[in-house]
């Protein structure tokens, strides 16, 4: 995940944008549920149906969070994910 180049220490909000025609393996489904709860602030923009009940199903493996969103377009969890921030500072 390139938010781990960039953010280490995981201290800054990610919008994360998933592949158009992509669908998570095992492997990279618990990278991303271990991986989800050490930022503090998610937004996910999914292409499709199949990749919304993925993420909603790693979701429910997290345990919901306020600050963890799954959206289909990424200017709406642009928006979220700067109301988020803004409203955590």
């Amino acid at each position: 995940m390139q938010a781990q180049a960039i953010d280490p220490a995981r201290k800054h909000a990610v919008l994360l944008i998933t592949a158009p025609f992509s669908l998570l393996n095992d492997e990279a489904r618990k990278f991303v549920v271990s991986e989800i709860k050490a930022w503090p602030v998610v937004s996910i923009v999914v292409h499709n149906l199949g990749q919304k009940l993925l993420g909603n199903f790693a979701l429910k493996l997290v345990g919901k969070s306020k600050n963890i969103r799954i959206f289909e377009n990424k200017q709406d969890a642009t928006k979220w994910l700067i109301d988020r921030i803004k409203s955590n500072s």
